[in-house]
């Protein structure tokens, strides 16, 4: 695959709207593993799915010490009949085991923390390394005509990369909500790049 041939339709989406090669956003996007950090909508996924396999680890646990109470006598005959049951056992409990530490990872990794929405954070970062990478000022500023709309074309391009790659807020009743507010995350990646501002 040549670097100008990217099949991700938000990427391609996201360059024709900065106007700059798709393969400097896949680039970037990569880079920065953005699709490690999970919108709302895949950790309420990710979430049912660690309660399953918790709740599920914790039975086979329970299965697992029940098994290992049979006296030698009855451990010996299952070996001698070909059952292969308590190894299995302890096969289903190393595997959910680890898929339980990877999604609890999952989740610790792309939790919001202190109102944030990481991946909203991480996506303005995205844009703020891909104006630096296009010799682009990043700043920041809200229109005095519409109400907390972005003012430049740097807080734009993140308004427009939250909604391109999906970044969710969550409603008052735990509910997926719209998508995440553009200003924040804009506003930290400014404070955070705009020394690399061309001069």
């Amino acid at each position: 695959m040549q670097l100008e041939e990217i099949h991700d339709d938000r990427i391609n989406s996201f360059a024709a709207y900065l106007e700059c090669k798709p393969s400097l956003v896949f680039e970037i996007y990569y880079s920065l593993g953005v699709d490690n950090f999970s919108d709302l909508e895949r950790m309420q996924d990710l979430k049912h799915a660690l309660d399953a396999y918790s709740a599920a680890l914790s039975a086979l646990k329970m299965t697992q010490a029940a098994l290992r109470r049979l006296s030698s006598f009855e451990l010996a005959t299952l070996k001698i009949t070909g059952s292969v049951l308590p190894e299995n056992i302890a096969d289903g409990v190393n595997e959910l085991g680890a898929l339980t530490k990877s999604r609890s990872a999952m989740v610790a990794k792309s939790r919001s923390s202190g109102g944030r929405n990481v991946k909203a954070d991480i996506l303005a970062e995205m844009v703020a390394k891909i104006f630096i990478a296009l010799d682009r000022p990043v700043t920041f500023g809200i229109s005095a005509q519409t109400s907390n709309q972005p003012s430049t074309p740097f807080g734009r391009a993140v308004q427009q990369a939250i909604n391109t790659f999906h970044a969710f807020e969550l409603s008052k009743n735990c509910e997926l909500g719209e998508n995440a507010f553009w200003r924040y995350p804009a506003k930290r990646a400014f404070m955070r790049y705009r020394n690399a501002n061309p001069s």
